[in-house]
């Protein structure tokens, strides 16, 4: 007779699969060099996010949910067990924003959690320890109150931990009870920075991820929320100004040479705004008298056709425009301002040219090449 002895194993494997998730914010800015300002600003992710720029308490101001929680009961959300309190780590972060096109163009820029808050009021007891309970740095670390808040002092780090409450219920935290208050850029160093001329026009790109701030559990705790913004701030090309120092009507003097007469005219001009060396510009002539797709000078019936020359004062290039509506591209060979030429010439034979007044109004049409 053979005797078995079976052995019966059960495997567990346990994880909380209500963690908190992380969180992704997509940030979008324009900056606006004319103006010194930002414009449509934008964040996507999360529940109840906004943004506002240029005024408040930091350049930019972002407001979130305590998005990686909600939906937990009070005992997922600190990883652990029901006892929890809002716990703060750190404060202060930052991350580094590059040009897409030259990292050589890049900044630093410095943030804070500002504040962040979780109402508890509907968690079911009114029990709570304070031996954990600490404040380092902050403005206010709540205490003996249901309204689990830190508030920074300034830009000073600032680290603490509040109450911890007992909770009793399972019901999910709400996004209306959290909220969490970023002040990005409190140096102002983005404006600083790009405002300056030679800082290269386009998109400057950078990410961060912060976790210094989390729902903790008394027991099992952990920093379990994690928030990731992607920042895309874009320095935009602006055309502000042409001027034609010297007007904008163009005399032509004319002479005879054998049996053609001959005329020429300058016009300088110049183009200031936001662009950069490696930048284009495009340019477009369109005469008012246009016949057969040229430019053309006309009295009545009469039409003396004429070219037009561009010429890139900076390099001396020089595009030659010989019909109407003709588009020719130069590179820009400094920041900020482009200094041209127009020419103004013409061949017409004397005996199919009737003597009078002669004109064009002739259109140019800039356009930055983006």
């Amino acid at each position: 007779m053979k005797n078995f002895i079976v052995l019966l194993l059960t495997l567990y494997s346990s994880s909380n699969i209500y963690a908190a998730r992380p969180i992704t914010y997509n940030v979008t800015i324009d900056y606006n060099s004319v103006t010194d300002q930002f414009e449509n600003a934008k964040i996507i992710g999360g529940a109840n996010s906004s943004i506002q720029v240029n005024s408040g308490s930091a350049p930019i101001v972002i407001r979130t949910a305590k998005d990686s929680i909600t939906g937990l009961t009070y005992s997922q959300a600190g990883s652990g067990n029901h006892q929890v309190a809002v716990r703060r780590a750190y404060s202060l972060f930052n991350f580094g924003l590059s040009n897409v096109d030259n990292n050589f163009y890049h900044m630093v820029v410095n943030n804070t959690l500002h504040h962040s808050f979780l109402n508890a009021s509907n968690y079911g007891t009114s029990i709570w320890f304070n031996d954990e309970y600490f404040n380092n740095g902050c403005s206010l670390v709540s205490k003996d109150n249901y309204n689990l808040q830190i508030l920074t002092n300034g830009s000073r780090p600032c680290n603490g931990q509040t109450t911890q409450l007992v909770t009793s219920t399972s019901t999910p935290i709400a996004v209306s009870q959290t909220s969490m208050e970023y002040y990005f850029d409190i140096d102002n160093n983005i404006k600083r920075y790009l405002h300056n001329p030679a800082t290269k026009v386009g998109r400057y790109t950078g990410s961060v991820t912060y976790n210094g701030d989390s729902v903790y559990s008394r027991v099992g705790g952990a920093f379990s929320e994690y928030y990731t913004f992607i920042f895309t701030v874009n320095k935009l090309k602006l055309l502000t100004s042409i001027n034609f120092p010297n007007g904008k009507i163009s005399n032509l003097a004319i002479k005879k040479v054998g049996n053609n007469y001959q005329g020429k005219s300058q016009l300088n001009f110049n183009i200031d705004g936001v662009f950069n060396y490696s930048n284009k510009f495009n340019f477009q002539l369109t005469s008012a008298n246009g016949v057969d797709n040229k430019l053309s000078l006309r009295n009545g019936s009469n039409n003396i056709f004429y070219n037009v020359s561009l010429t890139n004062l900076t390099t001396g290039k020089t595009e030659l425009f010989k019909t109407n509506n003709e588009i020719q591209n130069f590179d820009i060979a400094s920041n900020d301002n482009f200094q041209g030429l127009l020419g103004f010439d013409f061949t017409a034979p004397i005996s199919s040219t009737p003597n009078g007044n002669y004109s064009d109004q002739l259109t140019m049409i800039v356009s930055l090449d983006i």
